[in-house]
């Protein structure tokens, strides 16, 4: 990936070219993980597709006589091993040795395999002598006088494209078919003249006569013209001269080819490195029990094209997709791949020799089932056989570039090797400007004798064939981080909409269930069946939403269509085969296959497992989610970036090695950050847009109960069954604790409610007779007071709702009044003469209430039978809404202040019995642990009387 325009002046003074080693095309072998033996069967076909019966199979490494293919081409050859040879033979028939690791099995389990071998009918047959002749059909040939020495006959079968499997990683040329002539290796006195009408309708109606040869086959791939050859497009055929019998091809020497072994796990469908819930074909989910799932998979399209990339990619990148076609895509006019479905991926594949020995029709069967209160999962992974096939184009290269790619192809190429692989760096595509070639383009460069072939790679191909399916615990495949979001770059890259990015979410199901299933059990078992046909991992569109990038930055949901993690809503409109689904298959490496169908049955039973409870059951549809955002190039100081920012993000680029990284500006931009070689490049994202796509089911029990209770109506039904909770009652507090006024605060109390306030001293003065002090006639220091302390029984109302089988969120709020009371000490001295002094008693009062908010879960066990013991805990505001306190000294009232605990935030829990009577009614007491009004962390307990709703 380089941008072109920042550079762009700096071309015009030259920029010198170089070639590097090009590792791509270059066999993995990572996975070749044939068992070590397989019982084989398949069915043989000629090139037609017609069933072959009568054929011989036969292992021939253990010499044994065959077995014979049945009416309708079937046989069953035994053990077998990844080095057998398999040998094909028929009368009339190309007969032919395969190894077997070479073919495309299907493994139906871990030890059978199935497979189609092909058995070439031959088109035609006659005999000649030296007196000659002549064939006319769908070959003319014309076998002249002495031409063979006696009556011999010439056989002949027409091969289109397909049954030239070469291995290894050597280019060669296109094959728009062949012809392959009997007796093998048959010399001719004098030269027989042959005219073919019609290459199978397969040469280009664009092709250059001059381009096309017909190539004797020799061995390999090595091919030698045959002199004479003339190929007629406009008259649609071609006729050639020959001296001896063998295979005849007609090829295009400036159009090259090669398949090479990824080495991509064959489980991993999106081809990101790891195999993950992305890649399952379906996810079955079991919740709650008793329940039980069949799946069968049903499939016919085996082999098709998985990823497609044409030379504008200029990083070299497995993950960059490549495109053809004009599109229009976020509002920008790209470049966007036109659909690769079943017909072009098999037209192809005819096209570059791929053969297509692939089962044509097969089924995968999953069973499982789940106990009561359990959950069971199963993910279904395809397993393919990948391969990639590399298009070249002959090219000829500007002199100077000549020097550069001669001195990198000497420098790389070893002694037996023909054909060097390289990469262009410094290359800028402008022939004006000296280089006629795109940085990171791959070439392919031999010699032929002392003259330079070059050949540019025009496009890069993916193909996969099916080999097999297995099915996996879903715990063992949950995606890791750094497998959720992949990016793609658009084609050819420019300022603009440069890069988009494809983030998953996780899998979710509809907020609405597919069906309901109430009252099972009890004597009710439900059985259903779900036929459908469908199309393997076709994506669809939310309806977009028009917010800003600011406004959407973080947002999973286009115009709040989504609901996570409740449950995956989709209201508003949903479409497939957009622009943006398109893109969405081609970073996630599905290749848009919209076409490749499968016919899925699923059959799901609610089994009747008990007699004393009925339970209600839920069936969803699941889907994956994915966040797809388009990426704009700017230039830094476009953006509002700090530079600590910058530093941050080019710190986590150093440290973590990975060549981008997000950051957000203080603006709340979404900002993306690319290094490639030293160079950075920076980018905004666009809002998001919403891609879902078919996950699988979900069967879930959403209430229990015993069994002959009255049902609620199943129309407008909650998902949960009276899934609210409405009870009050009473809460018993701890015994509240004191409350201690000191000496000091006693006396500065006093003195200020006293003296402090107008007429509080005549007062007293008056009602008590005489002078008056705080304390006691022995003198002392003023004693602090105790003030005991009440809180009455606590009122409340509690709000819960069911959001699992057995968890419930809760509100309440509770009602609390507490008081403190206590004495203090106090001298009278009467008038003179009248009595001695005496000792009283003052009296302080405090109180303050309010309300208690609660915020916790409860968690019952049992919770469908009527007795349910449970656990509880949360978070309890106190919330103190009015206080007040005095003093009174005889029958006069002083205002005095006594400091009351304020607002304060504790935690709770507890535990209880919760008693179910009927199906709407229930009694709750327990215990509760907490920090009380007016005392510390202690026990208390609750009743509470309630409804379901």
């Amino acid at each position: 990936m380089l941008l072109l325009v920042p550079v762009l002046p700096l071309w015009l003074f030259g920029q010198p070219v170089s070639f590097l080693a090009d590792l791509q095309g270059v066999d993995q072998q990572l996975w070749s993980d044939f068992p070590a033996t397989w019982q084989a069967k398949g069915r043989v076909y000629d090139q037609y597709g017609t069933p072959v019966p009568g054929a011989l199979v036969r292992n021939v490494e253990l010499g044994s006589p065959g077995v014979f293919s049945d009416p309708s081409g079937h046989f069953s050859l035994g053990e077998i091993g990844p080095e057998t040879i398999i040998w094909v033979e028929k009368k009339n028939h190309l007969s032919g040795s395969f190894r077997a690791a070479d073919l495309n099995w299907f493994f139906t389990s871990e030890t059978e395999a199935e497979v189609r071998l092909s058995l070439p009918v031959f088109d035609l047959s006659f005999e000649v002598g030296p007196r000659g002749g002549q064939y006319r059909g769908k070959l003319d040939i014309d076998v002249p006088v002495g031409a063979v020495d006696e009556m011999i006959e010439i056989k002949a079968v027409l091969l289109p494209p397909g049954y030239h499997p070469e291995r290894g990683n050597e280019p060669r040329p296109v094959s728009y078919g062949s012809v392959y002539f009997e007796p093998s290796g048959l010399q001719f006195r004098k030269p027989i003249r042959i005219r073919q009408t019609s290459a199978g309708g397969i040469i280009p109606e664009n092709g250059d006569p001059a381009l096309l040869q017909v190539i004797q086959g020799i061995s390999g791939t090595e091919l030698i013209p045959v002199p004479g050859a003339n190929l007629n497009i406009a008259a649609d055929n071609w006729h050639y001269s020959l001296s001896h019998f063998s295979e005849y091809r007609l090829v295009d020497q400036n159009h090259l080819v090669k398949t090479y072994d990824p080495g991509i796990n064959p489980a991993d469908h999106n081809m990101d490195g790891a195999v993950n819930e992305q890649d399952a074909e379906r996810i079955l989910k079991l919740e709650g029990g008793t329940q039980t799932y069949n799946y069968t998979l049903s499939f016919h399209q085996t082999q098709t094209i998985a990823e497609f990339r044409t030379a504008t990619d200029r990083s070299g990148s497995e993950d960059a997709q490549g495109q053809e076609g004009k599109a229009d895509f976020g509002g920008l006019g790209v470049e966007a791949s036109t659909e690769v479905n079943v017909k072009r991926a098999n037209e192809l594949l005819r096209k570059f020799e791929i053969k297509q020995e692939v089962s044509s029709e097969n089924t995968f069967s999953v069973s499982m089932a789940t106990g009561e209160k359990f959950t069971a999962c199963e993910m279904i992974f395809a397993r393919y056989n990948f391969r990639r096939l590399v298009e070249y184009r002959k090219h000829e290269p500007l002199e100077k570039e000549k020097e550069a790619i001669e001195k990198a192809y000497n420098e790389h190429k070893k002694n037996d090797q023909e054909w060097v692989d390289l990469r262009v760096s410094g290359g800028v595509s402008h022939i004006t400007l000296g280089q006629s070639l795109y940085d990171g383009q791959g070439i392919a460069v031999r010699k032929n004798g002392n003259e330079l072939e070059v050949y540019v790679r025009f496009a890069v191909y993916t193909l996969r064939t099916l080999r097999g399916f297995e099915s996996g615990n879903c715990e063992r495949y949950t995606s890791k981080p750094d497998h959720r979001l992949r990016y793609a770059q658009y084609d050819p890259p420019q300022i603009g909409k440069f890069y988009y990015s494809l983030e998953y979410k996780g899998y979710f199901p509809l907020s609405e269930p597919d069906d309901q299933h109430f009252d099972c059990e009890c004597g009710n078992q439900v059985e259903r069946t779900i036929r459908e046909t469908r199309s393997r991992m076709d994506f669809k569109e939310i309806t977009a939403s028009s917010e800003t990038a600011l406004e959407k930055n973080n947002s999973a949901s286009a115009g709040g269509s989504i609901k996570l993690p409740g449950g995956l809503g989709l209201g508003g409109s949903v479409s497939s085969k957009t622009s943006r689904t398109q893109a969405a298959s081609k970073a996630s490496g599905f290749g848009a296959n919209t076409t490749d169908e499968d016919k899925t049955e699923l059959k799901y039973v609610v089994v009747n497992q008990h007699t004393d409870h009925e339970s209600d059951h839920n069936f969803y549809r699941l889907y994956h989610l994915f966040e797809l955002r388009d990426w704009d190039f700017m230039f830094p100081d476009e953006l509002n970036i700090s530079d600590r920012l910058k530093r941050n993000m080019r710190s986590r680029i150093k440290s973590t090695g990975l060549p981008s990284t997000r950051g957000q500006t203080s603006d709340g931009r979404l900002i993306l950050l690319w290094v490639e070689e030293g160079k950075e490049y920076w980018y905004v994202a666009g809002p998001p847009v919403e891609i879902i796509r078919e996950a699988g089911y979900l069967l879930k029990r959403i209430e229990e109960r015993p069994c002959g209770e009255e049902n609620p109506p199943s129309e407008g039904r909650a998902t949960f069954p009276r899934p609210w909770r409405f009870r009050g009652g009473v809460t018993i507090p701890e015994e509240t604790g004191t409350l201690t006024v000191t000496g000091p605060d006693l006396m500065n109390g006093f003195n200020e409610a006293v003296f402090g306030t107008p007429g509080v001293f005549e007062d007293l003065q008056a009602a008590l007779g005489g002078e008056f002090v705080l304390g006691n006639l022995s003198g002392g220091a003023l004693d602090n007071s105790q003030l005991s302390g009440r809180t009455d029984l606590i009122p409340g109302l509690a709000f819960g709702r069911t959001i699992f089988p057995g968890l419930e969120l809760g509100f309440g709020a509770h009602f609390f009044q507490t008081a403190w009371s206590g004495t203090f000490p106090l001298v009278v001295f009467p008038e003179e003469g009248t009595s001695p002094p005496r000792t009283m008693q003052g009296h302080l009062q405090a109180e303050f209430s309010g309300m208690l908010i609660d915020f916790g879960a409860t968690y019952l066990f049992m919770d469908q039978t009527w007795f349910c013991p449970y656990i509880e805990s949360g978070i309890r505001a106190r919330w103190v809404t009015d206080h007040g306190s005095g003093a009174t000294i005889g029958d006069v009232v002083l205002p005095f202040e006594v400091e009351t605990p304020s607002n304060a935030l504790n935690l709770y829990g507890g535990a209880g019995i919760r008693i179910n009577a009927g199906k709407r009614l229930f009694f709750q007491a327990g215990a509760l642990f907490t920090e009380w009004p007016g005392s510390k962390f202690g026990p208390g307990g609750s009743a509470n009387i309630g409804l379901k709703f």
